[in-house]
């Protein structure tokens, strides 16, 4: 009797190992498996086999121009194939592995540890597709790269790398002085704009928006700076939608860039 105990057990647990390789994690893939440099593992540490890069599962609404810092942006995770138990783990980080930005779960998804976006659940469709947000970092932060690890079945373990840049500069650049510019963006834009500016010499420096009947109606920005290049983020959240000029002055000179608020 006791034999047979012991067999019966073993065979339970190598079906139970041998489910886990061939099927996603019911409750989703634990922390640490996005296939980044500092994670380095992917859903194949689990599964088995080993992954393979792709370039079509994970996707953004982030424009070619890039990103806008603050701004909230979705991400798609599309797995194929003909699998019912379709999961994945999605990361945003650095090389160090530090999260860049924010997460904020979607349906059927959850953020585990406040860096990694997985299934709460395994997709049964096909394709199985979840989405999530993601709130773009501050200012500076440059290219941001998503990793992500996917799993269909035992033989198709697939990660991807999707890399984001962040907008600079919409528009040409206005000349304040002989060797001053600044540029803004983005245009229209929603909640912040951001002002760049290159002086020469350090200047008390405002930055207004002017009515199209050429009102004063909001200080934005008023304070010293350095010479030269500065990153400003300005909040228009409370600006009734329509078209103004962004009013510059530094240095004794003084510019105008039209802009939209939306």
């Amino acid at each position: 009797m006791k034999k047979k105990t012991i067999l019966s057990t073993l065979a339970l647990a190598i079906f139970f190992i041998g489910y886990n390789q061939l099927t996603s994690n019911p409750l989703g893939a634990p922390a640490g498996y996005s296939g980044s440099p500092a994670d380095g593992q992917t859903c194949a540490n689990c599964h088995g086999g080993s992954a393979v890069e792709v370039n079509n599962v994970l996707t953004s609404d982030v424009p070619t121009t890039g990103y806008v810092p603050g701004t909230n942006y979705t991400i798609t995770v599309a797995i194929t194939g003909a699998s019912t138990r379709k999961g994945f783990q999605v990361s945003p980080q650095n090389s160090s592995g530090v999260l860049m930005g924010t997460l904020t779960a979607g349906t059927g998804n959850k953020v585990v540890n406040s860096k990694y976006v997985t299934h709460t659940a395994p997709s049964t469709t096909n394709p199985g597709t979840w989405t999530f947000t993601w709130t773009a970092p501050a200012a500076g932060t440059g290219t941001v790269n998503f990793y992500g690890a996917f799993v269909s079945n035992k033989n198709n373990i697939t990660k991807q790398v999707l890399t984001v840049n962040e907008q600079t500069s919409t528009g040409i650049e206005t000349r304040l002085g002989e060797n001053e510019t600044f540029s803004t963006y983005p245009n229209p834009a929603t909640g912040n704009m951001f002002l760049n500016l290159n002086l020469s010499a350090g200047s008390y420096v405002t930055a207004s928006l002017v009515n199209l009947e050429g009102k004063q109606i909001s200080t934005l920005f008023n304070d010293d700076l350095s010479a030269g290049k500065h990153h400003l983020q300005l909040d228009v959240n409370q600006i009734k939608t329509g078209v103004y000029f962004l009013q510059v002055t530094a240095n004794g000179v003084t510019k105008h860039k039209k802009i939209m608020i939306q």
